[in-house]
């Protein structure tokens, strides 16, 4: 299962910019998957946090994708979800 964040922050959104990404997609959300143990939300709040240097809480899952991978990481299931910022810096030199 993985996780998508669209934190909501100062008016905007904060994203993402992988280096080497094509310059017709230049920004991504923060995500990843959920980890054992984990639900959802926790692991969006934990990849938003790991990510960006937010501390976040969630207001809502926006939408849910399913993906028919045939190899590597297989079938996924990917939720969307809203969060809020709460406190903390964005951290540019976090993004990967």
């Amino acid at each position: 299962m993985g996780v998508n964040v669209v934190i909501v922050a100062e008016g905007g959104i904060v994203a993402l910019l992988p280096p080497g990404e094509p310059a017709e997609a230049p920004a991504a959300l923060p995500g990843g998957h959920v980890e054992y143990g984990e639900s959802p939300e926790e692991a969006a709040m934990r990849e938003a946090r790991e990510e960006t240097g937010l501390e976040t809480e969630i207001v809502r899952c926006l939408v849910w994708q399913y993906y028919r991978h045939i190899g590597y990481p297989g079938p996924i299931l990917n939720l969307f979800f809203e969060a809020s910022r709460q406190r903390g810096r964005a951290c540019p030199h976090l993004s990967s």
